[in-house]
């Protein structure tokens, strides 16, 4: 499920942030492997290329959740929506089988339906 489409579905919060993982190598690893980035909180309308991303987890805490109540508060009662999510092309390059791909798409999307089926 693409970002655009978890919004439409699923999103009642007013504030968004994201947590992208890119696929990366360097030095110390010969293969592929994910690095993720934290993105600031954003409103709605917002796209800034992130609306055409794979939605990996729903559930994702900000990497900082800890540093404070009101993050924590504001992502328990979905007033604030963290994704996991990864580009196309990042998401190619980390499982290049496209079965595989699809396969991870079809479970994720699952997961997400049942989990907001429960709230």
């Amino acid at each position: 499920m693409l970002v655009r489409e978890f919004i439409e579905t699923y999103c009642n919060a007013t504030r968004i942030t994201f947590l992208k993982a890119r696929a990366r190598k360097d030095a110390n690893t010969p293969f592929y492997h994910a690095e993720y980035q934290e993105t600031p909180l954003y409103l709605l309308n917002d796209d800034n290329g992130l609306m055409d991303y794979i939605v990996l987890n729903d559930s994702q805490p900000p990497i900082d959740w800890l540093s404070g109540a009101s993050w924590q508060n504001n992502f328990k009662n979905r007033s604030l929506e963290s994704l996991l999510v990864i580009s196309e092309e990042d998401f190619k390059t980390l499982y290049p089988n496209e079965e595989q791909r699809a396969g991870m798409i079809t479970y994720i999307d699952e997961k997400i339906k049942e989990r907001r089926s429960t709230k």
